[in-house]
């Protein structure tokens, strides 16, 4: 062969391994898939399709289950082992960089450590709220958005005893009177997807928070926004005036538990 064909060849790639990573993105968006939609899916023959699937299916990186395909355990250990090295607050730093240039609040990431909702990485504006909140900090539960994202999406357990000493300590503090008054606060907090929060936890403040998912679908952390509360005098606690800035945080939530791996964005929408 001619070296400059062998250089143009390289370049250009393998074609059939690029159909064959195709087959391999439409498994692992697909679920359990039957042949024909993979087919369709990747624009070629339902015999060619087949080819690849039960090259893929020898390797050990698709399994077959009656009609349909699915990624098998060879896929599952890669993607396993690419997670294991993921940090969230690498991914997160420049998430939350954009994530303040775009919605002119200071932007902050939480994480569930040992004494409860920590801020683990803090991007301030130009013109930085006047707060006590810096990386270490420790929230509390039931009168931050950070917290009451936990509340709300938390593994069943790991907010219990939290929420149990908040609700007999500071009730004046969160303004939960009772176990049933939250349940029904986290309920709602679970349907429209963020939290928000006026001169809760600091006086004079408001908080936004969106939880961040990984690949198994489990809370990985809260992705918030912070700002002086600016309502009109009188004006009730509603989102009206935060519109803005809570579209552009569930955006970038979408985008950090993607990047952890989460394929669905329905808990956002």
């Amino acid at each position: 062969m001619h070296p400059a064909q062998s250089g143009r060849r390289a370049s250009a790639g393998i074609q059939s391994l690029d159909q064959g990573l195709d087959v391999m993105r439409i498994l692992a968006h697909g679920g359990s898939i039957k042949l024909k939609d993979v087919a369709a899916r990747a624009g070629m023959s339902a015999s060619k399709a087949h080819r690849y699937l039960a090259s893929l299916t020898r390797a050990g990186w698709a399994v077959q289950s009656d009609t349909a395909y699915r990624l098998g355990p060879e896929a599952i250990a890669m993607a396993a082992a690419c997670l294991a090295g993921v940090s969230v607050m690498k991914l997160a730093m420049p998430i939350l960089e954009d994530l303040c240039r775009r919605s002119g609040r200071s932007a902050g990431l939480a994480v569930w450590g040992s004494h409860g909702p920590t801020i683990v990485a803090l991007e301030e504006t130009a013109d930085p709220v006047s707060m006590n909140i810096r990386p270490g900090t420790v929230a509390p539960v039931l009168s931050s958005a950070s917290g009451l994202v936990f509340a709300a999406y938390a593994p069943a357990g790991l907010t219990d005893d939290a929420i149990a000493t908040e609700l007999q300590e500071r009730p004046l503090r969160h303004g939960f009177r009772s176990q049933a008054a939250l349940t029904r606060a986290l309920a709602d907090i679970r349907a429209q997807g963020f939290v928000s929060i006026h001169s809760g936890w600091v006086a004079g403040i408001d908080a936004v928070a969106v939880p961040v998912f990984d690949h198994r679908g489990r809370l990985e952390a809260a992705l918030l926004t912070i700002g002086r509360d600016r309502r009109a005098p009188g004006m009730k606690a509603e989102v009206t005036h935060l519109k803005p800035a809570i579209d552009i945080l569930r955006q970038s939530g979408e985008q950090l538990s993607h990047k952890l791996g989460y394929q669905s964005a329905a808990l956002f929408s």
